[in-house]
C-alpha cells in the first residue's frame, strides 16, 4: 500500500512538471509596434473657425513603407452634417508607399442659416488596420465652428414649409407689381424655394410673394430666412390659412416681406 502510494505521488510530480515543462515552452514574447511606420499630420490650417467654401487639408507621411495598406478614415460630431461638410469614406496610403492626401470641403451653399459646429479626429479606426502604426502615432482632432456665407450679390431669400405635399412659387415682385425680379429661379417645384435680389436691381420697394401654385391643405406654416450681403440674417414665420385668404396683402401673389433696396443694403419688415 506504502509503495501504490508512493508511486502515485511520484506520478502525479512528474505529470504537474511536465505540465510546467509545455507552458514554459509555449510562451512566446508579444509582437511589438515599435518598428511600425509612424504616421504625421501636416495642414496649412489654424484656428477654431471655418467658412463655408473652405477646406481642410491633411498632408498624411509615414516615416517608413508598411507591407500592409494603411486605411485613414474621420471621426466627426457636431451640428453640421453630409449637407455641410464633405469628405472620403476613406483614404489609404497603399503598401510601399508612404504619402496620402485627405480633404475637408465645407459647402458653400449661399443659404441664410445659423453657424454650425463640426468636430473630427483623423486617424486609423478600421479593426483590421487600426493597429498597423506604431502607438507614437498622433491623431489631430478639432473643434471647430463653420461660418455661414451668404450669397454677397444680393439679398438672398429662402422659404419653406411644412406641408410638403403643396407646391408654392416663391416670387420677388416691385411695389407697383409691374415686373418680376426673381434672380434665381423662385418657381422649381422644391421645398424650400429660394430667390435673389441682386444688388444690381433699381433701389425700391419690392415684395417677397408666394404664388399657391398648387396646394390642398388648409393651412401651412412658413419659415422665411434672409440672408444680407453683409452676412446678417434675419428670419420671419408666416402662417397661411386658406379660411383669411382675402385679408392677406396681395400684389401679384400673397406678399410675406417688405423689401426697402437701397444700393446693396436692404431693410426687411413683414407686409402689411
Amino acid at each position: 500500500m506504502r509503495k501504490n502510494l508512493l508511486y502515485n505521488i511520484l506520478g502525479l510530480c512528474a505529470i504537474l512538471f511536465a505540465f510546467s515543462s509545455c507552458d514554459e515552452d509555449e510562451v512566446v514574447a508579444p509582437i511589438s509596434p515599435a518598428d511600425y511606420p509612424t504616421a504625421t499630420f501636416t495642414t496649412d490650417f489654424a484656428g477654431t473657425e471655418i467658412t463655408e467654401g473652405d477646406m481642410i487639408t491633411y498632408q498624411i507621411t509615414l516615416d517608413k513603407v508598411s507591407e500592409h495598406d494603411q486605411t485613414f478614415t474621420l471621426k466627426t460630431s457636431g451640428t453640421a452634417d453630409e449637407h455641410d461638410v464633405s469628405f472620403p469614406e476613406k483614404v489609404v496610403i497603399p503598401a510601399y508607399s508612404t504619402q496620402a492626401e485627405f480633404v475637408i470641403e465645407f459647402i458653400a451653399d449661399n443659404l441664410p442659416e445659423e453657424n454650425e459646429t463640426f468636430s473630427f479626429e483623423l486617424g486609423q479606426f478600421e479593426l483590421a488596420t487600426r493597429y498597423f502604426l506604431n502607438p507614437n502615432t498622433v491623431n489631430p482632432k478639432l473643434d471647430l465652428t463653420l461660418v455661414s456665407k451668404n450669397n454677397a450679390d444680393g439679398l438672398t431669400v429662402v422659404t419653406g414649409w411644412d406641408n410638403h405635399d403643396d407646391d408654392w412659387d416663391l416670387m420677388i415682385i416691385d411695389e407697383a407689381v409691374t415686373d418680376e425680379w426673381t434672380g434665381w429661379a423662385g418657381a422649381t417645384g422644391a421645398n424650400p424655394e429660394i430667390t435673389l435680389l441682386a444688388n444690381t436691381t433699381a433701389d425700391g420697394t419690392y415684395y417677397a410673394e408666394l404664388d399657391p401654385y398648387d396646394i390642398s391643405n388648409d393651412v401651412v406654416n412658413f419659415e422665411i430666412s434672409l440672408g444680407h450681403p453683409d452676412q446678417t440674417n434675419q428670419y420671419f414665420t408666416f402662417k397661411f390659412e386658406v379660411d383669411m385668404i382675402d385679408t392677406y396683402p396681395v400684389g401679384s401673389g400673397i406678399r410675406i416681406v417688405k423689401i426697402v433696396k437701397v444700393g446693396d443694403a436692404y431693410t426687411c419688415t413683414l407686409a402689411e
